[in-house]
């Protein structure tokens, strides 16, 4: 066995001999873009391909990507913590429009006496496409 060893790779493409790969995109399947996201201070901890997160409202946001996604038939994955015990039920929904450059995501919460829009302080979303 040879060991090939460089600091830097510069090439378009990857191939193993039958399929190839642009190296800027992702293979299928696999996450194209996440975000850890603090919705009280409207900050982005943390993400990947996420170029900006617009605050349209309470517990409504817009995840911009950095780089479009393929088409707009992507899998939005969320979820939410917050450090108010008084939020018994949380959940983290698909806004009705998805982009092909942005989705928007709700934040909801539900107590034993209501509901309504809610600025989580984790807030993790991630997407999915071909």
């Amino acid at each position: 066995m040879s060991n090939l060893v460089v600091s830097t790779i510069t090439t378009d493409t990857i191939t193993n001999g039958t399929e190839s790969i642009s190296v800027n995109n992702n293979y299928k399947g696999t996450c194209r873009a996440w975000c850890n996201y603090n919705g009280l201070l409207n900050t982005i901890r943390s993400s990947y391909n996420i170029s900006s997160v617009t605050d349209e409202s309470t517990g409504e946001f817009r995840f911009n990507f950095t780089t479009a996604m393929p088409n707009d038939d992507y899998v939005l994955v969320s979820s939410a913590v917050a450090n108010n015990q008084a939020v018994r039920q949380i959940g983290v929904g698909l806004q009705s429009n998805k982009l092909t450059t942005s989705c928007g995501v709700k934040s909801v919460f539900q107590t034993s006496t209501s509901s309504g829009y809610f600025d989580y302080e984790v807030c993790d979303v991630a997407f999915f496409s071909e």
